[in-house]
């Protein structure tokens, strides 16, 4: 039977065990965090890049060279928010219909992908 000053250290090498384990968990909860918000940017800058280069683009064919240098920021700013509004909706509805690391998962997983 152990006396006390083993249980002692018994447990405290237990205790100590279990705080590496937590210190751990909170360090691989970070990195599992910051990947998905990494992916679910990914997803959102899409939607955001394409909307702000179309438009872009028409205020470049409706407007010409003057007036794309005159109004490059408001067409610029239109663009940005519509495209991020568009690129948050898609983002949120990725991650609750499929989850986000399944979704690339399934991207990743295309066989053309691998010739």
């Amino acid at each position: 039977m152990p006396n006390k000053r083993e249980c002692r250290e018994e447990c405290q090498e237990e205790c100590g065990e279990l705080e590496y384990r937590e210190r751990e968990s909170v360090l691989q909860q970070g990195v599992g965090w910051g990947v998905l918000v990494a992916l679910w940017l990914g997803i959102a800058a899409s939607p955001l890049l394409l909307l702000v280069a179309a438009t872009m683009l028409l205020g470049w064919l409706s407007l010409g060279d003057q007036g794309l240098l005159h109004y490059w920021q408001p067409l610029l700013l239109v663009g940005g928010v519509t495209g991020a509004v568009a690129g948050g909706w898609l983002a949120e509805r990725v991650r609750l219909r499929h989850g986000l690391l399944a979704f690339y998962a399934r991207l990743m997983n295309n066989p053309e992908l691998n010739r």
